[in-house]
């Protein structure tokens, strides 16, 4: 691979597959660990990007060397802070706008073209959103895939200002003593990173200096801080002031149910990332999952609910993760031809078969559509309503074959599939859709 810097090997090489490489880039005046897999990027060159984490360019691996096999050229490095001759000892430059440039120097070192694709977890994909918002990233990244983040205006909504939610304003609450950058506070950051615990104190704070580096870009909103013994002064918050805005590229949002980004948090960022991304959204919800995507073992499982845009245009890898990160890379491919469009006609409104006192289509997540209100897969109805309510959902989506009424929480709950896992049950009534490919079994 060319590249406008040079590339040279460590004294110790790791070749994992023939077209794989580990070693150093040289990129924005420093060193970097890297590693690299794909000898040609015929499908598109891709960017990993790690978070503050102990597994930082490692937890890509697998998922690269799948690509290369695929036709994409990637790169992962460990970032400013984490190798050791990309590591300076100064708060200013972590700041997100310094840290930036990383991404595009590194990117031409490894010898990509002027446009590339990115995936990044954590940290890492607060700094991917400023980095569009700040800097080249808007006109460089073609895809985005934010793993475990929101988009970063509505992640600075949730913990500060008029839409701020309670739980995540307790939940981040660590931030605003990592960016403090007392000897105090390091310590504190020590024992909160246990997978760091016996680091040099230098080395954890240049991970706290991810999250200053945030604050002072303007990226990284911090929540208003609350009294506590061994830190009693308070905040009013931070408010974001580097804007994401509205992207148009395609971007995939992915997050587990038992992280504070996902259902444990209380916030949609799911639809309000939705509603900032104009062009191809696709968010996969791992019900399984927490924070730390691609290593645990969710990652592996099929309990992934993809209800975007990128569903089904790529699969084979067995992993519900690595099929919807490539699909959304595709979804910014060059469009294929297609034949000329023909008239749509009207959509059809479905009638329902209604069984008073049944539950129904009980059988798995996969069974579940999120067509509701702000992407759930349920909407708030009463017996009396649920027809009007819910039935006018469902008849704006094919996919679905129907809803089951819940009485006791006011709920109903669509479904792909009605004729599974029937049982009695007086709380509840069941609806199937007369012109739906349902197969009811009694």
């Amino acid at each position: 691979m060319q590249g406008t810097s040079t590339r040279f090997l460590t004294a110790v090489v790791c070749i994992f597959k023939a077209n794989a490489w580990e070693g150093q880039l040289q990129a924005n005046g420093m060193t970097f660990e890297c590693g690299t897999y794909g000898n040609e990027g015929s499908n598109g060159d891709v960017v990993f990007i790690h978070g503050n984490e102990k597994y930082n360019k490692g937890r890509f691996y697998p998922l690269m060397s799948h690509m290369a096999d695929h036709g994409y050229r990637t790169v992962a490095c460990d970032m400013r802070g984490f190798s050791p001759r990309a590591s300076p000892q100064q708060a200013e430059a972590y700041n997100y706008n310094e840290m930036a440039k990383d991404i595009f120097a590194i990117a031409d070192a490894a010898g990509f073209g002027h446009q590339f694709h990115v995936v990044a977890h954590d940290q890492g994909a607060r700094l991917m959103w400023h980095t569009i918002a700040a800097s080249e990233g808007r006109s460089r990244f073609l895809s985005v895939s934010s793993l475990a983040i929101p988009h970063g205006d509505a992640f600075s909504e949730s913990v500060v200002g008029p839409k701020a939610n309670p739980i995540q304003q307790s939940g981040y609450q660590y931030m605003d003593v990592f960016v403090m950058d007392t000897p105090e506070s390091l310590e504190w950051s020590r024992n909160q990173m246990y997978e760091y615990h016996a680091d040099s104190l230098d080395k954890i704070q240049r991970r706290t200096w991810w999250y200053k580096g945030g604050v002072d870009a303007g990226a990284l909103g911090l929540p208003p801080k609350e009294y506590d013994a061994q830190f009693p002064w308070t905040t009013d918050g931070v408010p974001s002031t580097a804007k994401v805005g509205h992207v148009d590229m395609p971007v995939l949002y992915i997050c587990g149910d038992g992280d504070l980004c996902g259902r444990a948090g209380g916030f949609p960022y799911a639809s309000r990332t939705g509603e900032l991304c104009d062009g191809a959204y696709t968010h996969l919800r791992l019900p399984t999952c927490g924070h730390d995507i691609m290593v645990a073992r969710c990652s592996q499982s099929a309990h992934g609910m993809c209800t975007g845009s990128a569903c089904g245009l790529y699969s084979g890898s067995g992993y519900q993760v690595w099929d919807t990160i490539i699909a959304n890379i595709q979804l910014a491919q060059p469009p294929q031809p297609t034949q000329p469009p023909q008239p749509t006609q009207p959509p059809q409104i479905s009638s329902y078969h209604f069984e008073a006192n049944l539950d129904c289509g009980q059988c798995g997540d996969s069974n579940y559509l999120y067509i509701g209100a702000e992407g759930n897969y349920w909407d708030d109805a009463t017996r009396n309503t649920a027809l009007a309510v819910c039935g006018a959902v469902c008849n704006a989506h094919v996919e679905c074959g129907g809803f089951n009424f819940e009485e006791s929480l006011g709920n109903c709950y669509y479904r792909r599939d009605t004729g599974c896992s029937r049982s009695t049950n007086a709380a509840r009534d069941c609806f199937t859709k007369v012109n739906s490919h349902t197969q009811v079994v009694v």
